[in-house]
């Protein structure tokens, strides 16, 4: 977690000092880095049709779990509009990106097949930001303007892009992998900077309720989910342990980026993401630890 801490305390520092525009940071993730990131992982990766059923029957029974649980807490709290989304997002949009893949090819020394699942997790979570996430931080906006919002973010043809190249076997010329693998190594130090700019911009809330409750069910209830849905399944081994790792995550950096865009919630969408991360240190270890006997 050092390396992370000290990203993420670089662009504090560089707020404090210069007073940065979080928005255009946010932008360049967003429209460049991202997509960038995503099409050059999803290109290189090798995925059977079997495991990729497996892991969206998986993600499908599991976020369908997830937002029931968290339908039930924005009832009982009767949460705004704005509140609603960012618990939303915080609860179901995981760093499974940068922190998931790195942490993937730790656990499981760079095994095959455990990458290509945590791939697969990353191919959705993809679409649900660009879709469900958007959705839910776009505010009094009509369906019509919601989508149009959606069609514009390129990470969604990006993946496609990669998938079909990926299919068909088709090489990307040096001239355009050498600045997209830029890019791609990029993405995660730019990220994270930027999310240090953003919490050293913020107002920070301590003891609050909400940021709390949606960090327990990001570190804790998640992956007890999943461990509910590997039994019923019944699938073992490393499938089983990769699909339990892709729950333990902590929230997603990029759902930050987005409240930045739209200014919705901002402040306890970067609070929930950097509190969860450095939660995550003990969580995800004990995960681990159990993941063993699976």
């Amino acid at each position: 977690m050092t390396p992370i801490a000290i990203l993420i305390g670089i662009g504090m520092m560089l707020q404090k000092i210069f007073k940065l525009e979080v928005k255009t940071l946010t932008k360049i993730i967003l429209y460049l880095f991202l997509p960038a990131a995503l099409l050059e992982m999803t290109y290189k990766s090798r995925i059977s049709l079997e495991t990729f059923f497996i892991v969206l029957l998986f993600l499908t029974i599991f976020y369908a779990v997830m937002l029931l649980i968290i339908e039930i807490y924005i009832r009982i709290r009767r949460l705004g509009k704005g509140m609603k989304g960012a618990v939303r997002n915080s609860v179901i949009l995981d760093n499974n990106g940068n922190y998931g893949i790195p942490l993937n090819q730790l656990v499981f020394m760079n095994e095959p097949f455990a990458l290509s699942i945590q791939i697969i997790v990353l191919m959705v979570q993809t679409v649900l930001l660009n879709t469900f996430g958007i959705y839910n931080v776009m505010g009094n906006l009509n369906l019509k303007q919601t989508l149009k919002t959606i069609l514009m973010f390129p990470s969604i043809y990006c993946l496609a892009v990669a998938l079909i190249l990926n299919y068909l076997g088709v090489g990307i010329p040096s001239i355009l992998a050498i600045p997209l693998n830029y890019l791609s190594d990029g993405f995660l130090a730019v990220a994270l900077v930027t999310l240090g700019v953003q919490m050293g911009s913020m107002k920070w809330k301590l003891g609050n309720m909400d940021a709390i409750v949606t960090i327990s069910l990001k570190l804790i209830i998640a992956p007890m989910v999943g461990l509910c849905i590997i039994f019923l399944l019944n699938i073992h081994g490393i499938a089983g342990q990769a699909l339990i790792l892709t729950c333990t995550v902590p929230t997603s950096l990029t759902g930050v980026l987005l409240a930045v865009e739209f200014d919705s919630e901002s402040d306890f969408a970067s609070q929930a993401a950097f509190s969860s991360t450095i939660a995550s240190v003990v969580t995800v270890s004990l995960w681990i630890y159990v993941m063993q006997f699976l």
